[in-house]
């Protein structure tokens, strides 16, 4: 899989299941599908496919099915759009937008969203704050203060529907945090030197909301070597899934 996508050109920034395929947000400024049985790449929206401002640096993408839509989180520009089964792209929030201009999404690349709702949450990369975007209005607010919540540089995010918290794993702090959607109460969810197996630089995180097992990579600093982890969300037991160390 991974010498396919080479041979198209891609560098990937977010690869997601997407019903029978996968979803890639590519920095070439594309989004595309992957089927998984077929191998077929085809290309969602790009400069040449699709109508309106082109996305530049493509960094996390999310497909909701009821709405026909995919909303892709552009890092170069500092923008959300949503795009249409065509490829039309619209713009949603960003720069240059009038709702919310004093809160800058400044490189965001993790976006999750609310299901059966409009808001999405959105990490940006240049500072530790949690932030919600009105996808109907493209108002952006400061959900989580960063500095308030002792965060240093995010990196995952997911929504733990059963429990309404978000999990955001913070690299250099070591540890994952869970906030209470309702309350903005953070707390430790995993810390790399408490519990079973440790961990280092915890990276993106992908949750299965039918086992509750939530999964993440984490690389050792100034390594190649990498762990990807397996953690149940009600007891934070984690056990290792798969290593690498060259």
């Amino acid at each position: 899989r991974t010498l396919i996508l080479e041979e198209n050109g891609t560098n990937l920034f977010a690869v997601k299941p997407f019903g029978g395929a996968l979803l890639i947000a590519d920095q070439n400024g594309r989004v595309m599908s992957l089927n998984e049985g077929t191998k077929a790449i085809t290309v969602i929206t790009s400069a040449s496919v699709g109508l309106g401002a082109p996305i530049d640096v493509p960094t996390d993408v999310v497909y909701v099915e009821d709405r026909n839509l995919y909303y892709v989180l552009d890092g170069g520009e500092d923008s959300i759009y949503s795009v249409a089964e065509n490829g039309d792209r619209t713009l949603i929030s960003g720069v240059g937008f009038p709702v919310g201009e004093d809160t800058l999404m400044n490189v965001p690349y993790a976006l999750q969203l609310i299901p059966e709702s409009t808001l999405a949450y959105v990490i940006p990369g240049n500072n530790p704050d949690v932030l919600t975007v009105d996808l109907s209005s493209g108002e952006r607010e400061v959900f989580v203060d960063g500095a308030s919540a002792s965060f240093e540089q995010l990196a995952g995010l997911v929504f733990d529907r059963a429990s309404k918290r978000l999990l955001v794993s913070d690299l250099n702090m070591r540890k994952i945090f869970e906030i209470n959607t309702e309350t903005k109460e953070v707390e430790v969810f995993a810390d790399a030197v408490v519990g079973n197996n440790e961990f280092e630089r915890p990276a993106a995180l992908a949750l299965d909301e039918e086992t509750g097992i939530l999964y993440f990579p984490a690389a050792a600093k100034f390594s190649s070597q990498y762990t990807i982890y397996a953690v149940d969300t009600e007891n934070g037991e984690r056990v290792v899934i798969n290593r690498y160390d060259p």
